[in-house]
């Protein structure tokens, strides 16, 4: 269709108009196509956030579900911990009733063993017929050891005694006085790595004094003001069986 805008005062107004018209439906026309490219940019982006919000939620559950585990475990895990540490609690009760109890027998024996053999009881099978006047006690019995199996007739201080005798040169310190081991030296676990038992100070105190009694005085327990108590044989006395050496 056509439009004559000749000999009509108002046909410049009226083109104006319609070319107006036209220019702003094409710029809408161009705006929707844009606006329209860019909702499907935002459904794309959509579609991307959805698909990640359904990977996290998926994740998450994992999680939760391991979390679950782990917690159960922990439980599981924390129960068994305190049945265990409550089982090692009796039992470090157990063995400090038995230690006790190995004491209290250890120091009744102890009480009751007098001599623990006589070098002329007529069982002796031993080399040595007369120990002489200068062998002490302690000497004796480490002599008829080493010819004769009697661990079983000696009381456990006793046994332990011997065992600082045998080795008194090699575990004790030559002084000016003589010669010295201070109890707190480590004599404790030379005793034990010796006789491979577990000892108790108190058990090694009672050792000492056995070596005291013993040795007939030659090695005495006493305490010295610093270092505690000690074993210390006087310079004025010697063990005619031991051969001294160096420290």
């Amino acid at each position: 269709m056509s439009i004559s805008t000749q000999n009509s005062p108002e046909s410049d107004g009226s083109t104006v108009t319609e070319s107006n018209l036209i220019a702003v439906v094409e710029e809408l026309q161009s705006r929707v196509a844009t606006l329209e490219s860019e909702n499907d940019g935002l459904k794309d982006r959509v579609s991307t956030l959805e698909s990640e919000r359904d990977e996290l939620q998926a994740r998450a559950e994992r999680l939760a579900s391991e979390n679950e585990r782990l917690e159960s475990r922990l439980e599981d895990v924390t129960e068994d911990v305190s049945e265990a540490d409550s089982l090692a609690q009796r039992n470090s009760r157990k063995i400090a009733e038995d230690r006790g109890r190995i004491s209290e027998l250890e120091e009744r024996v102890d009480e009751l063993e007098s001599v623990v053999m006589s070098p002329d009881d007529d069982t002796m099978t031993t080399p040595v017929d007369d120990f002489g006047d200068d062998f002490t006690r302690i000497e004796e019995i480490n002599v008829i050891s080493e010819y004769e199996d009697i661990e079983d007739e000696m009381g456990a201080s006793t046994k332990r005694a011997v065992a600082m005798f045998r080795n008194w040169n090699e575990w004790s310190n030559t002084v000016p006085k003589g010669r010295v081991k201070r109890t707190a030296d480590n004599l404790r676990q030379l005793l034990e790595a010796e006789l491979d038992e577990r000892i108790e100070s108190k058990q090694v105190m009672r050792a000492c004094r056995k070596l005291q009694e013993l040795s007939d005085g030659k090695i005495l327990l006493g305490e010295h003001k610093r270092h505690g108590k000690q074993l210390l044989q006087p310079k004025k006395y010697d063990f005619a069986s031991l051969t001294e050496s160096s420290s």
